[in-house]
């Protein structure tokens, strides 16, 4: 008796277990992808620790996910993305996101040491400013 329910058991597992993998497999993140040039693009999740002392990073992804941009000057630089969903300042100074390119538009300002592992911020350009306060 207890031969035949290890052998249902078993049975039963091996679909599960199946299931499983081709479900992980849909859902996983590709390792690459094009970027349109026919270049390979690598993927990777970066993390808050990869925002280097004496820079201001934001992150397309919630809790530093994503693509990393980060600047670690007081110019006005372009971050290349729409919006960020994480933002990291490691500066001693206050840094500001603006919603266009060209510094115009509406803008937040992120005090020194300031960790926002959720928002929803429009951020097409950014710059570290000469102060301390925003």
């Amino acid at each position: 008796m207890h031969r035949r329910r290890h052998a249902v058991l078993a049975a039963l597992a091996v679909p599960v277990l199946l299931g499983s993998l081709v479900a992980a497999e849909a859902l996983a993140l590709p390792a690459a992808a094009d970027d349109g040039g026919g270049s390979p693009v690598v993927l990777a999740a970066e993390a808050v620790s990869d925002c280097d002392t004496g820079s201001f990073c934001v992150w397309t992804g919630v809790s530093y996910t994503g693509v990393l941009k980060d600047t670690d000057t007081t110019a006005l630089s372009s971050t290349g993305i729409s919006v960020a969903s994480s933002v990291r300042n490691r500066t001693a100074r206050a840094a500001r996101v603006y919603a266009n390119s060209d510094g115009s538009g509406t803008s937040q300002c992120y005090t020194a040491g300031a960790t926002v592992g959720l928002t929803a911020v429009v951020a097409r350009s950014f710059r570290i400013l000469g102060g301390t306060g925003c």
